[in-house]
């Protein structure tokens, strides 16, 4: 499924990430540490195939399943993290689109929006990649 990946730090809300599609935020004076953050913005990473890799039988740490997204005509990684147990379940950002919090290798949490052309496929992408969270135990 062709898709495009956009990231940010997980720290930033949701509500952030509307305002940063659409228009800068005006300037006010922070109030706390917290505020005094830049503000984040989403960055494209890439177009290409997400892949949903599950190991058949496997056990231990490579019995986890793992997002993976090379860039089109490049194979350039652009997304190759692991589908933890405590990974919060992806949700429908719109009617083409997914986001979905992941922590990376380097632990480091991280969001990612992937947009998809067609509905269908948000819907599809958004279903496998719940399906294959790790249940917690």
């Amino acid at each position: 499924m062709a898709a495009a990946a956009e990231t940010r730090p997980a720290d930033a809300s949701a509500a952030e990430a509307a305002e940063a599609e659409a228009a800068p935020a005006p300037a006010a004076a922070p109030s706390s540490a917290a505020d005094s953050l830049p503000p984040t913005r989403w960055a494209e990473r890439g177009v290409g195939q997400v892949r949903l890799l599950v190991p058949s039988g496997a056990s231990g740490a490579s019995s986890v399943p793992r997002l993976v997204m090379r860039v089109e005509n490049v194979g350039r990684l652009i997304l190759n993290e692991p589908l933890l147990p405590s990974t919060a379940p992806a949700v429908r950002a719109s009617d083409t689109s997914v986001r979905l919090a992941l922590v990376s290798t380097e632990l480091t949490p991280h969001t990612y929006l992937l947009r998809v052309k067609m509905p269908a496929e948000a819907e599809a992408l958004l279903r496998m990649i719940n399906e294959h969270i790790p249940n917690k135990d």
